[in-house]
């Protein structure tokens, strides 16, 4: 598709592109990929106003429908924004594409660095994460509390904040917030701790970041679960762990397996109030053979609770840090705000064991120094306030709708191609589902989720969450997010997917 030439500012759509109606692509893929093609190119600039939906239908003669779909699909990509009253306009804070601009840098030529020269270890799955339809882990940001959050901000900017939020302050983060987190966390979750005990930091990546760069030497052996999330095992490899899978069943982490590979292992990293991918809690006789590991073996247990305050029916489950017997802490508790408020923000927090508190502060200071005060003073706020309880009630009810909705789908369709299992649909923001049917020689849950890429529907394959399985293809499946997709999107979204599902079926 040829780039367009000017914005649309100054010239119709409808006389730079025309539908094709002889085109095998859908017309709203085709609408997508116009305007991805001319926003990548440049063509398209940042805070460019695109056409209402009603014009841009009336322009190229399709429905209404096809044209809100275009657009929330680019929004969701973050190519767009739309804004109540004034319409949509290509976003001023674009994906890290490259756009096809006449610059120095885009010329060929000169000598081109050698990868071979580049000091930091190679990592997988370290790239960005795209945000489409049925993404697994992520939040809907169209409940984000945005006109709380811009009244508290601006009663921090009136109140002319001192030293404490705007001066170089304590690596282990703004005291008025770890005092919110740590009673939030008492109340909410039964986790009991001082506030001198946390350190905020940027999200959960880099606690466990400085986690890995505490308690590990290169080559030291630490326990992943089998399936997990890789996006957590970068840090740990970036420090040099040596990965050693664990097996999870329905009960959670297989610690018998895991003292039978790796008895010596440094570190356990580990989901136990709700597994990701599969969602299944571990259960108390594992959580206590697993804490009784990591003492008898002067271990460490990192505990990432990613989504614990997610929770349909009944109280979130208690954190493993919550169950420590008194005189013997071996677990690093990591938590977030970027599935109950939104990943942007960057603002999480770890609970090292108090003795090494000061270590873990110094690593702080060394490698990030903090975390921006006038963000963690108005989060202090937001949960001292109230408001984030108040907020998590919302969110539990909008979660759950679309949840419902998701599971409806699901019955609709994919009921004899797809199964799940209804204990772990309680919690958290996505459906792990199994594949019922073979699918064709050479064909996986990884070529399904290539094919749904193109329409921007984003499911990950369960197959690739698996290390040294032999097995995998009785693994098939997908992690089916709902937190991000919008109500009335997922049931259409669910049929495309069954029929991506039959078109690789035997």
């Amino acid at each position: 598709m040829v780039p367009i030439k000017v914005a649309y500012d100054t010239t119709p759509i409808s006389s730079i592109f025309r539908i094709d109606d002889e085109s095998s692509i859908s017309k709203q893929n085709q609408i997508i990929g116009f305007f991805e093609s001319a926003i990548m190119a440049g063509s398209l600039r940042p805070g460019a106003l695109l056409p209402s939906t009603r014009q841009l239908s009336v322009e190229l003669c399709v429905s209404r429908r096809t044209v809100v779909i275009s657009y929330d699909v680019l929004a969701a990509e973050g190519f767009i924004v739309g804004r109540r009253g004034s319409g949509f306009f290509v976003s001023q804070d674009l994906p890290s594409y490259t756009f096809n601009l006449d610059s120095p840098s885009g010329k060929k030529g000169g000598k081109q660095p050698n990868p071979d020269s580049v000091s930091w270890r190679s990592l997988e799955n370290s790239g960005p994460r795209k945000l489409g339809l049925l993404s697994p882990g992520h939040p809907g940001l169209d409940t984000f509390p945005n006109k709380t959050w811009a009244n508290l901000s601006r009663d921090l900017w009136r109140s002319r904040p001192g030293a404490d939020v705007l001066a170089y302050g304590d690596a282990a983060g703004l005291l008025s917030l770890r005092k919110a987190i740590a009673e939030h966390l008492g109340i909410s979750r039964g986790l009991v701790c001082r506030p001198e005990d946390l350190i905020i930091t940027s999200g959960a990546q880099q606690a466990i970041d400085i986690c890995a760069r505490t308690l590990l030497n290169p080559g030291d052996k630490v326990w992943v679960e089998n399936p997990s999330n890789r996006t957590g095992q970068s840090a740990l490899l970036a420090a040099g762990g040596m990965l050693v899978p664990v097996p999870v069943d329905h009960k959670g982490l297989c610690v018998r397996s895991g003292m039978q590979v790796a008895p010596d292992a440094k570190l356990c990293y580990v989901t136990p109030a709700r597994h990701y991918p599969l969602g299944f809690p571990m259960v108390a006789s594992r959580r206590k053979a697993l804490l009784d590991w990591a003492s008898e073996h002067n271990s460490w247990i990192l505990e990432d609770d990613y989504d614990g305050e997610i929770r349909y029916a009944g109280r979130p489950y208690r954190p493993l840090r919550a169950d420590v017997p008194p005189g013997v802490n071996r677990v690093v508790y990591v938590g977030t705000f970027s599935k109950v408020l939104a990943p942007g923000l960057r603002l999480g927090f770890l609970i090292p064991p108090p003795e090494l508190i000061e270590e873990f502060s110094a690593g702080c200071r060394a490698m990030y120094r903090q975390q921006s005060g006038p963000d963690q003073a108005i989060l202090a706020s937001f949960i001292a306030n109230g408001h984030l309880a108040s907020h998590l009630r919302r969110i539990r009810i909008t979660y759950r709708e679309r949840r419902d909705i998701l599971l409806a789908a699901l019955i609709e369709y994919c009921d004899d191609i797809l199964e799940w299992e209804p204990s772990i649909v309680e919690a958290g923001l996505h459906i792990p589902v199994r594949l019922k049917c073979p699918l064709r020689e050479g064909h996986t849950d990884e070529t399904i989720c290539q094919q749904l890429r193109k329409q921007n529907i984003r499911p990950t394959p369960l197959s690739s969450y698996y290390q040294e399985c032999d097995e995998i293809n009785n693994f098939l499946g997908f992690a089916i997010g709902f937190g991000s997709t919008r109500h009335e999107l997922i049931r259409p979204t669910i049929k495309i997917l069954s029929e991506a599902i039959r078109d690789h079926m035997v």
